[in-house]
């Protein structure tokens, strides 16, 4: 993209020819970024995200402007020159007010921190929170994109979770694995049992993109009882066993057991047979992962044991560096760096809510979590089931390691999801089968006509 012209300056003094080739490169991207219909542009951030690793973006420019930041920021300036230029398509829902007003304290606060330690060691950090989650959300006109993104993500899902399972049915990873040996990349196979990894670096962070995808896709499931998102919901379920994740297998078991709560209580409008059979289903699905070869194995071994053990440590480390920062935080994105003086094992803090805690101090986590609780409220309200599943699946598994302060995917997952969670499911995407109320006059009142007018 546009950040391999910067990427290729660092090797100027020994791949001169490189840097013309990187500078094209960029160029190109640059048109074609500018020439791409904008509504595809998120989706295109969405893709590249999860197919890059980020062992990959090990070169300088690339940490502070990853590809999909790069793509972000393209679509936001192209949606601000578009401002008041085409006619308003966002007439549904507007943003709620209280997710804008929560957001914005919670930028406030982080921005106060970063300022007051070193902005340098937040500031790649803060660039991704700011391009992928801020920008996005107080952008007008964005229902467009959001529906495409909604459209692709179950089948990006199921196309890499499709690949996962072939990597752990051949205990080898056919296309990453060659380009990290060929860039001298240790390899991350470590473990005594095989865990796939596929395009995402880590069987960690690929068990939450296959936790969140499997829970958005029963949602979407409910939502319109097409039978298509079951299946892409099996391939993303087959996604987490291949990770051999239990963080991910325990998100995945709570995001759906909410969401399907959810629709309990509305079950005149998603019926409730349907959702029984659907949990049941999940549950049978559940018992046999459980069962599996790889989970048994994976929990008794010893790196699993010393995983666990590993854990029981970090609140230790937590309190004793947040107290040293007098429990306002050391900076957004520092957590593992501000730890060391009081991480003697050199352990990683194996918990999100943890690095939050270190980062960005009690008041960080408190707004940082009215924010969620308000997109959560107009999540609910909007019946989104299948953005409270997935949000719900990330939020579970980034507790389990440390997700929000590392890879910049995580971070990522999780602001595409909070853009889908805002947006509700237009009522022309629920077919009739979802509004299963008996109604006296039908030849009247249509469903499709019910749905709209509700």
């Amino acid at each position: 993209m546009l950040s391999s012209a910067a990427a290729a300056l660092d090797r100027i003094d020994f791949a001169a020819p490189l840097v013309l080739i990187a500078v094209i490169i960029g160029v190109g991207a640059l048109i074609a970024l500018l020439a791409i219909p904008i509504h595809l542009l998120p989706v295109m951030a969405f893709i590249v995200m999860v197919a890059i690793p980020d062992r990959l973006l090990f070169i300088a420019p690339l940490e502070y402007f990853p590809p999909e930041v790069i793509i972000m920021f393209v679509w936001a300036v192209r949606k601000l020159l578009n401002v008041g230029t085409g006619r308003r398509v966002n007439v549904r829902t507007p943003v709620r007010a209280a997710v804008i007003v929560m957001l914005m304290a919670t930028l406030t606060w982080f921005i106060v921190v970063a300022m007051s330690h070193t902005p340098t060691r937040s500031a790649s950090w803060m660039v991704s929170f700011v391009v992928l989650l801020v920008l996005p959300l107080i952008l007008p006109d964005r229902d467009r994109e959001i529906d495409t993104l909604r459209r692709a993500w179950p089948w990006t899902g199921a196309i890499v979770a499709v690949y996962a399972c072939l990597q752990a049915l051949i205990q080898f990873n056919p296309i990453y694995d060659p380009l990290y040996k060929s860039l001298r990349l240790i390899p991350i196979q470590h473990w005594s049992v095989f865990r796939a990894d596929a395009s995402l670096a880590h069987p960690l962070t690929a068990g939450l993109f296959f936790s969140m995808t499997l829970a958005f896709c029963v949602g979407r499931w409910v939502e319109t009882s097409r039978r298509t998102f079951a299946v892409l919901a099996f391939l993303n379920g087959l996604g987490v066993i291949a990770t051999v994740s239990r963080g991910s297998y325990i998100a995945a078991g709570v995001a759906v057991a909410a969401l399907l709560l959810l629709a309990l209580v509305a079950g005149h409008r998603f019926g409730r047979d349907r959702i029984v059979l659907i949990l049941c289903a999940f549950a049978v699905f559940g018992y046999f992962a459980l069962q599996s070869d790889s989970f048994q194995e994976r929990s008794n071994s010893i790196d699993g044991l010393g995983s666990v053990s590993a854990r029981e440590d970090m609140w230790g480390i937590t309190e004793a560096t947040a107290s040293w920062y007098r429990w306002l935080g050391a900076g957004p994105g520092t957590s593992e760096s501000a730890a060391i003086p009081f991480n003697w094992k050199g352990l990683p803090i194996e918990n999100s809510y943890f690095q939050l805690l270190i980062s960005v101090g009690v008041p960080g986590v408190i707004l940082f979590g009215l924010f969620l609780a308000t997109v959560y409220r107009v999540a609910i309200r909007e019946r989104n089931l299948s953005a409270i599943g997935g949000l719900t699946a990330a939020l579970v598994a980034i507790g389990g390691y440390a997700a929000i302060d590392g890879p910049r995917t995580a971070l990522g997952l999780l602001a595409f999801m909070i853009l889908l969670a805002v947006n509700p499911v237009r009522a022309d995407e629920n077919i009739v089968k979802a509004y299963s109320a008996p109604v006296r006059n039908r030849r009247k009142s249509s469903p499709v006509r019910r749905a709209v007018v509700r």
